[in-house]
């Protein structure tokens, strides 16, 4: 055991010097004690995504197996296939954006939005109802709540509005939507293009260095 005759401590391991004075150690060091308590192994989040990934694959298998066998007389092993797929998107940003209430937020919003309109094709037999106002309420919502969060948390300019730049682009998707005649009641949705267009004009002529400043972060352009 080593010990420091100015200190007057003993200390554990292999130590070249005192850690709290700096002298040089007396006695035999202990190779066989650790200086620091040892730490036990646990589960990377790595691992985590793994063995989520793993499950999703064999619920995925199973509900296959499962619709195969009753002849697809039944839809909620569909139902538990989109959920194991949401889940497992959820999880995913959870683990790497986690830091990021902006990004998070978007990524779930989006993640909903992609949901509901896998239930109305899949499930209800594709009456509209995602496409005709779920979506057209969502994309003006996040609008408003990235704008709300970005003011409430006193962020830059250049840290949020990217991803409502991202929300408008993606709110233009309706117009393919209403062209290929999906959207039964398309006026919600053209209201909602209309306002998302004021808002990316908005920001494209008032606060465009700041969104390419944004974008250059982002997409490292």
């Amino acid at each position: 055991m080593q010990f420091c005759e100015k200190c007057g401590i003993t200390i554990r391991g292999a130590k070249v010097k005192c850690p709290l004075c700096g002298s040089e150690l007396a006695g035999t060091p202990d190779l066989e004690s650790a200086g620091f308590p040892a730490l036990h192994d646990r589960v990377s989040k790595w691992s985590l995504l793994k063995i989520a990934a793993f499950c999703f694959f064999v619920i995925e298998v199973l509900m296959v197996l499962v619709r195969y066998i009753t002849a697809g007389r039944f839809m909620w092993p569909v139902v538990v296939m989109i959920l194991a797929l949401v889940g497992l998107a959820d999880l995913f940003l959870v683990f790497y954006i986690r830091h990021n209430v902006l990004k998070l937020i978007s990524g779930q919003v989006y993640i909903g939005m992609l949901l509901a309109v896998m239930i109305d094709w899949k499930l209800t037999g594709w009456y509209g109802w995602s496409v005709s106002w779920l979506l057209p309420f969502g994309f003006v919502g996040l609008a408003i709540t990235i704008i709300s969060i970005g003011c409430g948390l006193r962020l830059k300019l250049v840290e949020y509005i990217i991803y409502l730049a991202v929300a408008v682009v993606l709110s233009m998707l309706q117009m393919f939507l209403i062209r290929k005649g999906m959207n039964p009641h398309p006026l919600p949705a053209i209201l909602s293009m209309s306002v998302m267009a004021i808002l990316g004009a908005a920001g494209f002529l008032f606060f465009f260095r700041e969104l390419r400043s944004a974008a250059s972060r982002s997409f490292h352009m």
